[in-house]
């Protein structure tokens, strides 16, 4: 879609994958579409098509030992980064550290964050994401008011703010957003930011993406092919 990318300059895309997924009881990035399709490697692809342009497509793994579940295709131009290895505390770990390490891949471009729960996250509602961007950072909020700070483009200043020895969580880094004076725009579609965090919320889910198909809304899958 020409002209979207450019509205953000210097754009790099980071996917959070390899969290603890305490609660879901498996690595939440390795849960399968109903085509069978890994939640990360679903979203690699969608990303893919969805900014060609992007200057660089990562995914984010908790430490070197997760390489391992990720197989990025041939066709593909895109990196498995570690926290563990750019964070410059080792060990630290949650949101704001994810977040971080992006940054200190590469410190010159702003980053679109794309956490790996949110499996009906389709690519038109990041594209929407990218129109209405400001700086220093634009973010969603979801329904209930809430700010989604990881779903959001990140510019280098704001990413400077982020300090991993106080920051961890998603909430921290709420509150910077709200500190930086932060844009919060609204999805276009309510179940775009469905956050699963159990099993019962995947299956949830996997059956709303089922009936967008069939009613033909968007969805991850009709994103393939932009």
């Amino acid at each position: 879609m020409p002209g979207v990318v450019s509205t953000v300059p210097d754009f790099g895309i980071a996917i959070l994958a390899g969290g603890s997924s305490l609660r879901m009881g498996t690595p939440k990035h390795l849960l399968t579409n109903p085509d069978g399709i890994p939640m990360y490697l679903s979203q690699l692809m969608m990303l893919h098509n969805t900014f060609p342009d992007a200057k660089h497509l990562c995914i984010m793994v908790q430490n070197e030992s997760q390489r391992a579940t990720i197989s990025i295709p041939r066709d593909i131009d895109a990196c498995v980064l570690s926290q563990e290895t750019l964070g410059r505390e080792v060990g630290q770990t949650g949101p704001a550290t994810a977040v971080f390490s992006a940054s200190t891949f590469d410190r010159t471009c702003h980053w679109l964050i794309v956490p790996c729960d949110y499996p009906l996250l389709a690519g038109s509602e990041l594209r929407h994401l990218c129109i209405k961007y400001r700086d220093p950072v634009t973010c969603f909020r979801n329904g209930n008011g809430e700010t989604e700070p990881l779903v959001a483009i990140w510019n280098p200043e704001a990413l400077s703010h982020i300090d991993i020895r106080t920051m961890r969580t998603r909430d921290d880094l709420s509150v910077l957003i709200e500190r930086l004076a932060g844009t919060k725009i609204s999805p276009v579609y309510d179940h775009s930011l469905f956050n699963t965090n159990t099993k019962e919320d995947w299956d949830d889910a996997m059956q709303l993406l089922l009936q967008s198909r069939i009613n033909h809304l968007p969805d991850q899958s009709s994103d393939y092919d932009v």
